[in-house]
């Protein structure tokens, strides 16, 4: 019996001590899988959010000023029609800069102006051109800051699809769509212009041969770099003397061929390729009826534009056509006040609230802010729901990671209750030599910012190693699946695998911080001990 007894009071001290031990290895365990799966999660959305919004302004500019009202209803828009300067017709914002007259009305020659007009602005006022000086005053506060316009119009697409295996018929394409002019200017379109395919070029080559075109095989073999590695030339420092019959960049300026337009790479999947060739339809009016007009295309290119609900529908054309299709058709389906406007692009989107609040001082200053509205991208009409979304959910997120965490950091609780139930007789040792009760407190509230802080590194390192090989993860998850685990309409051709910065700090001081308040309870309790209780019991 008394071998019993002995056994049993060494045993029980070893339990404990392996309890404490294992529920310290499960504390880590927990907690660090938790801030690697949250540092996961919080990369991959804020990754998917910035590839989005960087596709959103590289498009459609993280500004965009559009012609109100005023501008539209004023002389100096409406005179252009009464001109014979202007041929009697209205002008865009484009021709507008480029037009030596502010007012081109010449009162010997061109018809009355009717006394409902609105009144004459002062010859000093040129909205277009002041605008534009705005613009260049700005620069020197934004060297990087761009400004050009953009016009829109609305036609019907139709693509003939020649294909070897359907030469006894004929196979069309047709989609009411937006024709939107292409950034002139150094372009930040080069993220979103797909590289052509070996089966574009097949395609090239095998219609160069449909109807013997030569030059278009000269064009084809010059800019071939490999075709069983699909490599082909798209850079250029300079412009190249056999230009490729796709879109391609001297430089940081895209240059799309006579008549091409790039089509959003939804078309790939209902088997358009690089050379097809069709035509866009529109009504012109004229003064007796309205009349059908054609105006010839080809596809030189495809583009990414990302999650926008009005993406596969926004085609980008050779400006030559959308603005002769808008000088033919004064009339359309879209809204006036959308067809034509100024995109402003510089490097930094957290530059965007100051830059628009600088650009509306200007137009103040210039007397041209009742012409002008400026739009930056988080109100763009077509986005602004996505993008409150996005940051709807990085709240939500954020929330239920800290939510998880707790649960995860609670774990410290049993553990420093364990450890300090081990402890008591070192606790009223230390306790009964003068250790102040804070000093105990210390040391256990040390020991859950300790364990926080550890498992913080533990689940930051794994977050990383799977960050650097979110591919394989995903081939894996893929394979199970047996399709494509990520839509690339929504998620890109690739997931984002770099941690998020916000994310990591967020671990770093959530973690620490969670543990130590889980640690106070335990803590708390240590400082309660009395040395004689705790020396009398032992």
């Amino acid at each position: 019996m008394f071998e019993l007894f002995f056994l049993k009071s060494y045993l029980w001290p070893k339990k404990r001590q392996l309890s404490v031990a294992l529920i310290g290895l499960l504390s880590l365990f927990v907690i660090s899988i938790v801030v690697w799966l949250l540092l996961l999660f919080l990369s991959i959305t804020e990754g998917i959010e910035k590839t989005w919004l960087s596709k959103l302004t590289s498009l459609n500019a993280p500004i965009r000023i559009t012609p109100t009202e005023a501008y539209y209803n004023s002389y100096y828009y409406q005179i252009d029609s009464l001109a014979n300067a202007s041929n009697y017709s209205l002008k865009s914002i484009g021709e507008k800069l480029k037009s030596e007259k502010t007012d081109p009305y010449e009162g010997g020659t061109d018809e009355a102006i009717p006394n409902y007009w609105p009144v004459k602005e002062p010859s000093s006022i040129d909205p277009v051109k002041l605008a534009f000086s705005s613009f260049k005053s700005l620069q020197t506060k934004f060297p990087k800051l761009i400004a050009e316009d953009y016009e829109v119009a609305g036609a019907l697409m139709r693509l003939e699809l020649i294909r070897p295996n359907t030469r006894n018929f004929q196979s069309f394409l047709s989609q009411v769509s937006y024709v939107a002019t292409y950034p002139q200017t150094p372009s930040h379109l080069e993220p979103l212009i797909q590289q052509p395919s070996i089966e574009d070029v097949k395609h090239l080559m095998y219609m160069a041969s449909l109807y013997s075109e030569t030059d278009l095989q000269e064009r084809l073999l010059a800019n071939t770099i490999s075709l069983d590695k699909a490599e082909f030339k798209t850079h250029f420092d300079e412009p190249p003397k056999l230009a490729p019959p796709w879109a391609y960049f001297v430089k940081d300026k895209l240059i799309v061929p006579e008549n091409g337009v790039v089509l959003p790479k939804q078309f790939r999947e209902n088997d358009v390729l690089l050379g097809d060739k069709g035509y866009f339809s529109y009504q012109a009016v004229t003064p007796m009826s309205s009349q059908e007009q054609r105006l010839p295309l080809q596809v030189v290119g495809f583009y990414d534009p990302g999650v926008i609900a009005i993406g596969a529908r926004f085609i980008l054309a050779d400006p030559t056509l959308v603005q002769t299709m808008n000088a033919n058709c004064q009339t359309t389906a879209l809204d006036p006040l959308l067809t034509n406007g100024i995109q402003v692009w510089f490097d930094d989107l957290k530059k965007t609230r100051v830059i628009g609040e600088e650009l509306a001082n200007e137009f103040t200053k210039a007397g041209i802010s009742e012409y002008w509205k400026i739009i930056p991208y988080y109100e763009y009409d077509f986005a602004k729901e996505l993008i409150s979304q996005f940051q709807s959910d990085r709240y939500l997120f954020m929330l239920v990671g800290v939510l998880i965490l707790t649960v995860a950091c609670s774990n410290v609780i049993s553990l420093l209750l364990l450890l300090v139930n081990d402890k008591k007789h070192e606790i009223g040792i230390l306790l009964s030599l003068g250790a102040s009760k804070r000093s105990i407190a210390l040391i256990f509230g040390g020991i859950g910012v300790s364990v926080g802080f550890v498992s913080s590194l533990i689940g930051i390192t794994l977050a990383y190693l799977t960050l650097s090989n979110l591919g394989l993860f995903v081939n894996f998850l893929s394979s199970i699946e047996g399709q494509q685990a990520f839509s690339p309409l929504f998620y890109g051709d690739s997931l984002p695998n770099t941690m998020s910065a916000k994310a990591l700090i967020f671990v770093l001081v959530a973690s620490p911080i969670l543990s130590l308040l889980a640690g106070l309870i335990p803590a708390i309790k240590a400082c309660k001990l009395k040395p004689s209780a705790i020396l009398r019991s032992e």
